[in-house]
């Protein structure tokens, strides 16, 4: 009797797995002792898994993460990879444990432990200890390697591994910001192993391929084209069916700077899901659309111009103010913005505690031709305006040309991919043009800190416009170190009078940031700085 209940319940096991199709042996083990299902179509509890989701992006990005340099665009392709110690809230922009479980502040705050999550590996097989947090930081840190982001980590003095999970940071001084900076690119904890094979064959590759330990691997890289991710069959996170995240095959991203291609794309189904658009006729065709979904990321985005402060004409603050009575901003929303949008005094949004109701410049071209004339320039001033060729730049400055015509300012359009011009306007550049270069940030960033260093900070790559008053570096640094949110309103306040008083860059609008995805992609989420995280995605289609 009993062998006839074992050879009975075989039976039943074998006819249960051919009709789920069977399993693949090659799958992880998970917790269970069971194994994931198959690529394909196989659904469990409703998710189904397999697939390659396709996102458009509009820019280009460096695949190497310490050399980012635009965070929120260039964290939409990280996240395929890396992983964070921390990420932000898309709710109220606080730091949320991610590598990092959980962390203790000392009495001083100027030592912090931080718990790591027990059971991530890296694509080469090495475990995400805190060893792997020190020589990571300890690369970020180091004068001959040093992170694009190093500045958001100053107030860092050493790393310790206290023991396998816990990690130990020194501090030469409180850091309010640390914790929302860990979500960023500089947050990306990498292989010992892979900052080696870097140090030895300066492969930008290396890190996507073997240095990761975030939910896809790197496949193939197009260096201003594409680049596509395939399931990391090692993941240490669980999705909804108890099987081993992702839950997609694989990512591919394209790179699509020309927003009529874009919409096209979109709407064919070529392509699964946009990173941000900003064309108001495409947000009305995608509103209005039942198989795509528009949606309004938490960061705006404001349209700005940076302004060569070290050459003239714009080291006399007489001609920057002439720049700022320049453009009808009320023109510029209607036609660019679809209506939707609104006018700052400086970068600091009105939702902000720490926004300041200052000079809002209105459209005076008498005023601009007084003050040129008033510099010197009384027949006008010739001016070149760099601008990156994605999305509507070309339109935006299309239109910022005709309007300053009025004013007496010339403008010439130099339009350039987006990676040159940010590097030709390098802030250490004493080469960089003279002139303008518009840039279209996002805010709130990670932090008040990041949001002011960001654009203005002593060693930042887009401080494009030169501006390195003491008077603001000083106060920006006391930004950093003071924890009491209401005194940190107060310093962050007087920054705005401080750029309301020496004018390095013209404000223009504010408006929405949009992202789109079509109505098959379930379980897409945004991050607080507008990235969108692939690792529960899944097509169901």
């Amino acid at each position: 009797m009993k062998k006839f209940f074992v050879l009975l319940l075989t039976l039943l096991l074998v006819l249960s797995l051919a009709a789920c199709g069977g399993q693949d042996a090659g799958a992880p083990p998970v917790s269970d002792g069971t194994e994931p299902p198959s690529g394909g179509t196989e659904a469990t509890g409703g998710i189904v898994r397999g697939g390659t989701l396709t996102l458009r992006r509009v820019g280009v990005t460096p695949i190497n993460p310490t050399q980012t340099i635009a965070t929120a665009g260039d964290m939409m392709s990280y996240c395929l990879f890396f992983e964070t110690l921390t990420w932000l809230n898309e709710e109220d922009f606080t730091a949320q444990p991610n590598l990092a479980e959980s962390w203790t502040w000392s009495d001083d705050n100027l030592q912090l432990d931080m718990t790591l999550t027990a059971g991530a590996s890296f694509f080469d097989g090495s475990p995400v200890d805190a060893n792997a947090v020190k020589a990571t930081f300890d690369y970020y840190m180091d004068p001959d390697t040093l992170h694009t982001q190093a500045s958001y980590i100053a107030s860092l003095e050493s790393v310790e591994a206290v023991s396998d999970t816990v990690v130990r940071f020194h501090f030469k001084e409180p850091d309010s910001s640390f914790l929302n900076v860990m979500s960023q690119p500089i947050g990306i904890i990498l292989s010992p192993a892979s900052i080696e094979e870097f140090k030895a064959t300066n492969d930008p590759e290396v890190f996507a391929r073997k240095g990761g330990c975030g939910p896809f691997i790197l496949e193939e890289f197009l260096d201003g084209e594409s680049l596509t991710a395939v399931r990391n069959e090692n993941y240490h996170r669980a999705g909804e069916d108890g099987q081993p995240l992702p839950y997609l095959d694989s990512v591919v991203v394209q790179i699509i700077a020309d927003e009529a291609v874009m919409a096209a794309n979109m709407e064919s189904g070529d392509i699964d899901v946009v990173d941000f658009f900003f064309e108001p006729n495409y947000i009305e065709d995608f509103e209005n659309s039942p198989d795509i979904t528009l949606y309004t990321i938490a960061p705006k985005t404001q349209y700005i111009l940076y302004m060569n402060t070290t050459k003239a004409p714009f080291d006399d603050i007489r001609v920057r103010e002439a720049l700022s009575y320049t453009f009808d901003r009320q023109e510029l929303i209607d036609v660019l913005a679809g209506g939707n949008g609104y006018t700052t005094p400086t970068i600091v949004l009105p939702t902000q505690t720490f926004f300041r109701d200052g000079k809002d410049y209105g459209f005076d071209p008498a005023a601009s031709k007084q003050l040129l004339a008033d510099a010197g320039y009384a027949d006008g001033v010739d001016i070149d305006l760099y601008f990156g060729t994605y999305g509507t730049m070309q339109d935006v400055c299309e239109l910022l040309q005709a309007q300053a015509g009025e004013a007496g300012f010339r403008i010439t359009l130099k339009p350039t991919d987006g990676a040159t011009v940010k590097t030709l306007w390098a802030s250490y550049d004493p080469e960089a043009p003279a002139g303008l270069r518009i840039n279209d940030l996002g805010h709130p960033k990670a932090s008040p800190y990041i949001q002011m260093d960001y654009t203005f900070g002593p060693e930042a790559l887009q401080n494009c416009s030169k501006y390195f008053d003491p008077e603001f570096q000083e106060l920006l640094s006391q930004v950093r170190v003071t924890t009491d949110t209401a005194e940190q309103d107060q310093l962050l306040i007087q920054m705005q009078e401080l750029l309301e008083r020496d004018i390095p860059i013209v404000d223009l609008y504010t408006a929405n940031r949009q992202s789109a995805f079509r109505s098959w992609v379930q379980g897409l989420r945004y991050n607080g700085d507008g990235t969108m995280v692939f690792t529960e995605a899944w097509l169901n289609k």
